[in-house]
């Protein structure tokens, strides 16, 4: 009787895992897979210095470029520093050219503040530009590594989905603007400033 039970359980046991692996199989065919589905989108930037903006005592202003390999219908820019200016008109630049489209954005939020949002339309590859001010010197050294002056981005893009072709909106995940380039001391005395 032992063996026989033994073998009653061995058969159960097969068959119940048999059958669960069938319903994981049947699940995983019906779930769709987001990582799939589309490529994660490529998005950059740069910050430069421009201590031309009307109003802003400098040092402080700041202007802003990115670009996504998509098309962008919106972003939050946001900073480790406040906020204290943003331009709430924001130009769309040609990749090719340089030169200023139809596409614009257009910006809101409340300064001082962390950041702003914006809702607009950049082509494929087409730049966004704008500025924004803070309230100190952007190339201020910081007091530790985690002052350093940071600014982010996070993009509301739309995709295609690989297998369907069918767009869909997605949003990048925050993707740090690269500058400002700052002057430093010890290249000062190099040039003999």
């Amino acid at each position: 009787m032992t063996k026989t039970r033994g073998g009653q359980s061995r058969r159960r046991l097969r068959g119940v895992v048999a059958s669960l692996a069938a319903i994981a199989g049947i699940a995983a065919l019906a779930l769709p897979s987001a990582a799939t589905a589309a490529e994660a989108p490529q998005c950059g930037g740069r910050l430069e210095i421009n201590n031309e903006i009307p109003g802003i005592e400098p040092p402080g202003g700041l202007t802003y470029k990115f670009d996504c390999n998509a098309q962008v219908l919106g972003y939050a820019l946001f900073s480790n520093r406040q906020v204290d200016y943003f331009s709430t008109e924001v130009l769309v630049l040609d990749y090719t050219t340089g030169e200023a489209t139809p596409e614009q954005f257009s910006c809101e939020g409340s300064f001082p503040g962390a950041g702003f949002g914006c809702r607009g339309l950049a082509n494929f590859g087409n730049f966004a530009s704008g500025e924004f001010a803070i309230g100190r010197d952007p190339c201020q050294k910081a007091r530790a590594k985690s002052d350093k002056f940071k600014v982010w981005v996070a993009a509301t893009i739309t995709q295609f989905d690989s297998v369907t072709g069918k767009p869909f909106t997605a949003v990048t995940h925050p993707f740090r603007l690269r500058g400002p380039a700052c002057k430093t001391k010890h290249a000062r005395k190099e040039t003999g400033r």
